[in-house]
């Protein structure tokens, strides 16, 4: 298109927005942040850092190619031998180019000896004109010496008008051999260009891989999740009070509570362990110390002794993230709606209490790569830009090395108890 580079450098920033922008349209959801945030949530109702990594490359790809190809110049249709010919037109131009460079360095190296030729002739006409002027008291000797003198500085004055002009022949010759080249290597220029407009910019194989590993990681994370039966999603279907003298009976194996504020939470799948908050309307959410988690999944006990106004209920479970929305009692449910955290990126897959070391470095390896790779990209940018900057292969090969540690321990903490005998 040929546009000017400013242009590239905005659509660089803009067309992954506007790309993101089309699909937070296409997302049939209520409220600005779950549509904005649901093409990177996973099935558990969780960000996804796998979906997030295949989302950040696939928009900066994106974004870099069509960036390129705005200011890129117009790419032009021909047949196979129109570009045949301008590759060879190219090379044609450029070996020209090459010579007539090197002919204006020559050019220029004698243009400078006839100078210095010339400053050294002027120097001895001068000092001959001088030696004219010679005096002695023989009044023979004075005669032959001003006849020498004045022959020695008559073909000095020669030499130096000779090493003048030729100074000036060979300094028009270095001009014109310098005009020569800088016309040269413009056709070279203009050739190469018309060469490259026939190429659309290339997307190395090094920015693929990585675009690839982040996109495998996520595709390998389903994979794991599937073949260790993750398919369960979590619910709550009531929630109940429960007085502190049915606790022990019901539950023998449950925490002491502070007071009779109990609360049990009924549902299916809700695994075996979690993390219970309930939302307050003036100070955000409070975590509610949870007194017993029924093994099947099916009940869990809660002190809410602390939590004086209960809005929204929020539970973090291994089979996915739940929030409904509570009545004035804090005890009718209400609408189970998405609600996503930063923190949903880091969660353990079994122990959503924990954050996971391996996916923190997966998203530090990610932000690193991106940034480099963002910085080679926006200093490069240019209309004959042939290709997208290849990233080291250092970022990819640690990135790769951070995708394979977070799969194994994904791996490792999904064998179940009698797969680990």
């Amino acid at each position: 298109m040929n546009w000017p580079k400013g242009v590239g450098y905005a659509a660089f920033f803009l067309v992954p927005l506007l790309l993101w922008g089309i699909a937070i349209v296409a997302t049939k959801r209520r409220g600005a942040g779950p549509r904005a945030f649901a093409i990177i949530a996973g099935s558990d109702n969780r960000l996804s850092l796998a979906r997030l990594q295949a989302l950040a490359w696939t928009l900066v790809i994106f974004g870099s190619f069509v960036a390129a190809m705005i200011i890129h110049t117009p790419i032009t249709s021909g047949t196979v031998a129109e570009r045949n010919k301008a590759v060879a037109d190219e090379t044609e131009a450029t070996t020209k180019a090459k010579k007539l460079r090197s002919d204006a360095e020559e050019a220029e190296t004698k243009a400078k000896t006839a100078n210095d030729e010339k400053v050294d002739a002027d120097e001895k006409a001068k000092k001959a004109s001088e030696e004219e002027n010679v005096k002695t008291a023989d009044p023979k000797a004075l005669e032959e010496a001003k006849t020498k003198a004045k022959t020695d500085a008559e073909a000095a004055r020669k030499l130096a008008i000779a090493k003048a002009e030729d100074f000036t022949k060979k300094n028009a010759a270095a001009t014109k051999a310098k005009s020569d080249a800088d016309r040269g290597e413009q056709e070279a220029k203009a050739a190469g260009l018309k060469a490259k407009s026939y190429n659309w910019v290339d997307i190395p194989g090094a920015l693929l891989m990585l675009a690839g590993i982040a996109i495998g990681s996520g595709v390998f994370s389903s994979l794991i999740s599937a073949l260790n039966g993750e398919d369960k999603t979590a619910r709550v279907t009531s929630i109940g009070s429960i007085t502190s003298q049915n606790l022990k009976p019901k539950f023998p194996d449950a925490k002491d509570p502070k007071s009779e504020e109990i609360l049990s939470i009924t549902g299916g799948d809700l695994g075996t362990n979690g993390l219970v908050k309930f939302g307050q309307k003036m100070s955000g959410e409070q975590s509610a110390p949870i007194l017993f988690w029924k093994p099947d999944g099916t009940e869990v006990v809660v002190d809410v002794t602390d939590i004086k106004e209960r809005v929204s209920l929020v539970m973090e479970t291994s089979n996915g993230k739940l929030w409904y929305e509570l009545g004035n009692d804090g005890l009718k449910l209400g609408e189970l709606k998405p609600y996503y955290e930063l923190a949903d990126l880091f969660r353990d897959d079994k122990n959503p209490n924990n954050l996971d070391l391996m996916k923190f470095q997966m998203f530090g390896w990610t932000v690193i790569a991106i940034l480099i790779y963002s910085y080679l990209f926006l200093t490069d940018l240019r209309a004959d830009m042939e290709s997208l900057p290849v990233v080291p292969s250092t970022i990819a090969i640690l990135t790769g090395i951070s995708q394979a540690g977070y799969l194994t321990s994904k791996g490792v903490s999904n064998v179940g108890p009698n797969e680990r005998k």
